[in-house]
């Protein structure tokens, strides 16, 4: 009995066949039986060679579905209505982070390839996104109109390269995602609307002057270090031997409803960022580096967001969004990267 059960475990061809309407079934046993769906995908994608051992019984899925276990860090998922009845692999980090979101009932579903080599990492498609691996990134989703976005981009191997972090929300309703190469939105709508047609950025650069009697110092700065600590674009005082791309004033206007004013002018003339002391005058020195911030931040190209976001249209829609962060962070490193 003994030398039965070791020739039994290590079987290697089928032993059992079932013939009917001009179908072969072969099954084997490697560890455990792998039958049907699952045993044509274990030995296409690279047999016992690849995976080792089944570690557990095929099994049930929560939705009609098959799976199994191997030893070599690798699974095998099948369903009849995903991939025409095909099953596919997903292991190691992959199949990690997939089970991180949920596994087949997650919201990406089924793996409908097995894993497959890109550029510099290793990637699975799903029903409803993907997962994306490379050494310097780890495992990341990638799903919804985000996906798409990126694959109009050329993939990893397109300006955005791979993902950083899982497709996630960001304020004004926007997906978002980093990448190695800068943020992918979507929004269905569009996202074309929260950028201007133009920008006062001279190369890397933003270098601006400041006008006399200019009154708030110690805010612009603070606006200033709050961009920089985004980069790639820097935003300084301008140089000896440099022309300012804006000059930032102060007005003292009531016959006006604004705050702050951008206004773009083209080369040789300089833009222009006017703050409005009847207005801002009675702000906190947080709300008036906001007002200062925003103005800016249409000079770096963004245009209007929504509310509780750095971008927003007025002063009382941006509570206490002083700072690019949400939305607008994520317009800035999908215009100027990293």
């Amino acid at each position: 009995m003994r030398r039965f059960g070791i020739v039994l475990a290590s079987l290697v061809v089928a032993i059992s066949m079932w013939l009917g309407a001009g179908a072969v079934r072969a099954d084997v046993f490697h560890g455990y039986w792998i039958y049907g769906k699952i045993h044509e995908e274990y030995t296409q994608a690279g047999g016992y060679n690849f995976f080792g051992n089944a570690t557990i019984p095929e099994s049930n899925t929560q939705n009609g579905g098959k799976f199994q276990r191997f030893v070599k860090n690798s699974s095998i998922y099948w369903h009849p209505a995903v991939a025409g009845g095909h099953a596919n692999q997903i292991g190691g980090l992959i199949r990690d982070a997939w089970g991180r979101v949920g596994w087949e009932t997650g919201y990406l579903g089924y793996p409908i390839t097995r894993e497959f080599g890109v550029n510099g990492g290793r990637a699975n498609h799903m029903v409803a996104g993907s997962i994306y691996y490379s050494a310097a990134t780890g495992a990341k989703n990638v799903w919804l109109g985000i996906r798409d976005v990126w694959a109009d981009s050329g993939w990893e191997n397109g300006r955005f390269k791979f993902p950083t972090e899982d497709t996630r929300t960001t304020t004004c309703s926007v997906w978002a995602q980093d990448f190695q190469g800068g943020t992918v939105l979507y929004k269905d709508s569009g996202v074309g609307g929260y950028f201007l047609p133009g920008n006062d950025v001279d190369g890397q650069r933003l270098a601006y002057s400041i006008g006399g009697g200019f009154l708030y110092g110690a805010e612009l700065q603070t606006a200033v270090n709050s961009w920089n600590q985004l980069s790639p674009i820097t935003v300084a005082p301008v140089g000896v031997f440099e022309v300012a791309d804006v000059s930032i004033s102060t007005a003292n206007r009531s016959d006006v409803s604004w705050s702050g004013l951008h206004t773009r002018y083209s080369a040789p003339l300089t833009s222009t960022i006017q703050i409005n002391m009847h207005y801002v005058q009675n702000y906190s020195s947080a709300k008036k580096a906001g007002v200062i911030a925003h103005e800016i931040g249409h000079a770096l190209g963004l245009f209007h967001t929504c509310a509780n976001d750095l971008m927003a249209d007025n002063d009382g829609d941006r509570g206490t969004s002083y700072a690019p962060t949400g939305l607008t962070r994520d317009l800035y490193h999908n215009k100027w990267g990293f």
